[in-house]
C-alpha cells in the first residue's frame, strides 16, 4: 500500500499510510481500540473503496475494489474475519463452500480435491460434509482459512483479529499460518489486540498511530496485550 488516504463519517483516519509486505511474510498490526486498524486491510481487500494512493500486488495496480478487479487478483487477495461465521454461509456444507471456487476454475475430482484443501489445514474429508454450526471454533477458523483452488501461492491473504481467541485455539490457529506461509508463499496481515500472538506468529509488527504505520520491527519477548 503506497500512500493510502482514507476516513469514516468526514473523518480522515488513515493519511498517506504506506506498507510493504513480502511474499510468505507476516505483518501484525496492533495499536488501540477504535483507531481504524482494519480500515486498511478492508480498503486492500477491497470492500470499500479508498479515498487516495494505491495497492500494489507483485507490481500491478490493484483495483480499488472488488467490482473492479479481475479474476486473478479476486484469487490473490483474501480478507478472512476473527468470526468464521461473517465468511462462511451457514446454509452451505463445507464442501459447497469449498466446492463453489472449484467448480468456477472448472477443476473436475472435486471431492479428492476438497479432501486435499482440508488436509492442508489439518482437517479431514469427513468434514466436507458439514454445516459451520456443526464445527467447532478452530475448525470453523481452519475451513475460513483454508486455500482457495486456483489462488496463486503469492497471493495476500488478510486476517481480521478483534478477539482474543481460546489459548489453544490461538496457539493452533497461529501454527496453522506459519504452516501456509511455509508451504504456499502466502503472506498475511494479521490486526490483533494480543501482542502474545503477534510474537507466536513472528515476522514483523507495526503500530498504527497518527494515522500512519510505525516502522515494521521484529517483535521483542514479553507478556501482554496490545
Amino acid at each position: 500500500m503506497r500512500d493510502l488516504v482514507a476516513g469514516h463519517g468526514g473523518r480522515r483516519i488513515l493519511d498517506r499510510l504506506s506498507v510493504e509486505v513480502a511474499r510468505d511474510e507476516c505483518l501484525s498490526v496492533i495499536g488501540p481500540s477504535g483507531i481504524g486498524k482494519t480500515l486498511p486491510l478492508r480498503r486492500l481487500a477491497g470492500p470499500h473503496r479508498r479515498t487516495g494512493g494505491e495497492a500494489v500486488l507483485d507490481g500491478a495496480p490493484l483495483a480499488p475494489t472488488v467490482r473492479e478487479r479481475h479474476t486473478e487478483q479476486l484469487r490473490r487477495v483474501q480478507l478472512v474475519p476473527q468470526n468464521p461465521y461473517d465468511s462462511l454461509n451457514p446454509r452451505h456444507t463445507v464442501a459447497q463452500i469449498l466446492g463453489r471456487p472449484l467448480q468456477l476454475a472448472c477443476i473436475t475430482d472435486r471431492a479428492a480435491h476438497i479432501a486435499d484443501l482440508l488436509a492442508q489445514v489439518g482437517l479431514f474429508a469427513e468434514h466436507a460434509t458439514r454445516h459451520p454450526h456443526e464445527l467447532s471454533g478452530g475448525q470453523r477458523q481452519r475451513v475460513a482459512l483454508a486455500p482457495r483452488p486456483g489462488r496463486a501461492a503469492r497471493r495476500a491473504a488478510l486476517r481480521r483479529d478483534h478477539q482474543r481467541p481460546h489459548p489453544v485455539v490461538a496457539a493452533t490457529i497461529g501454527g496453522l499460518l506459519t504452516d501456509l506461509r511455509t508451504s504456499t508463499g502466502v503472506a498475511f496481515i494479521v490486526v490483533t489486540h494480543d501482542r502474545n500472538v503477534v510474537r507466536r506468529l513472528g515476522g514483523h509488527v507495526t503500530t498504527l498511530e497518527n494515522s500512519r504505520f510505525t516502522e515494521p520491527h521484529t517483535p521483542t519477548p514479553g507478556k501482554g496485550s496490545a
